[in-house]
């Protein structure tokens, strides 16, 4: 006697149309199921797999606030930026002797960089901030756990990004001590 798994017996029941009630012929009679309770069964089974019941997920409260409060930290990075360029512009004007011009374009090439990190970082914040409001929409006010690992890393990178300037903003104070 052939045996047969119930899942290939499923799989290869669920292409056959509704209307052909003599599809389970080939199969021993031990696995003829009456084609009306096969068909729920199946439509059953086809639901629960196209749900997302596998998935953990998690309430979206476990972000928080974090996203505002990310987008405000990088615009205050931001202006602080502004307001240290404009202090190299005035060491510019006061000395043009080639230390401090050596000086002067490693600090412009570093704010053009932390420029840059800003723009990915409010592009990356905004990006996981839709993805968390389409799933809590989605899911009733719940997101996927794998959303809270992106969470979780951007919220690294924001700190390494913060630690990053501010170090910048230690260093430079000292090129201006030296140079003002």
């Amino acid at each position: 006697m052939p045996r047969y798994s119930l899942f290939r017996y499923v799989s290869i029941t669920a292409k056959q149309p509704k209307s052909d009630l003599n599809y389970l012929s080939f199969l021993p009679d031990s696995y003829h199921i009456p084609a009306p309770v096969l068909h729920s069964t199946l439509k059953r089974q086809t639901q629960s797999s196209t749900n997302t019941s596998f998935m953990n997920y998690t309430n979206v409260s476990h972000c928080g606030n974090d996203h505002s409060k990310w987008i405000k930290s990088i615009e205050f990075y931001e202006d602080d930026l502004g307001s240290l360029e404009n202090r190299l512009l005035e060491i510019v004007e006061k000395n043009n002797g080639y230390d401090v011009m050596a000086g002067v374009e490693h600090f412009q090439n570093q704010f053009i960089i932390q420029r840059k990190n800003i723009h990915d970082l409010r592009h990356l914040i905004g990006r996981h901030s839709g993805k968390v409001a389409s799933d809590a929409k989605a899911h009733a006010g719940r997101m996927e756990t794998l959303l809270v690992d992106e969470h979780e890393g951007i919220k690294g990178e924001v700190e390494s990004f913060e630690r990053v300037i501010n170090g910048l903003r230690h260093e430079f104070n000292k090129f201006l001590s030296r140079w003002m």
